[in-house]
């Protein structure tokens, strides 16, 4: 992990953002999840439990977007959570 964390600080202080190989693969997964999910909301209208299709919805909306490895943690360097450690080994 320690590795492909300081490869993303690299390619980000580089400014190279290639896009990544299983990109597209990822995109169509998630689109295919939102459709799913879109679908179950609207057998929830028709079963008149709009209650429930409304917070189906919701949590569609809410979904993160869909990220690889690398792009997460350079989201991660970017906004501090993961920041790229300098020393070897196991953080405590």
């Amino acid at each position: 992990m320690h590795e492909r964390v300081h490869g993303a600080a690299r390619d980000l202080s580089r400014g190279d953002s290639q896009v990544e190989q299983g990109k597209a693969k990822i995109l169509q997964i998630r689109n295919y999840t939102l459709r799913a999910w879109w679908a179950i909301s609207e057998n929830l209208m028709r079963d008149d439990q709009s209650d429930l299709a409304a917070q189906v919805r919701q949590f569609a909306k809410r979904m993160p977007p869909s990220m690889t490895e690398r792009e997460w943690l350079t989201a991660r360097v970017i906004d501090g959570t993961q920041p790229p450690r300098t020393r070897g080994g196991p953080s405590r």
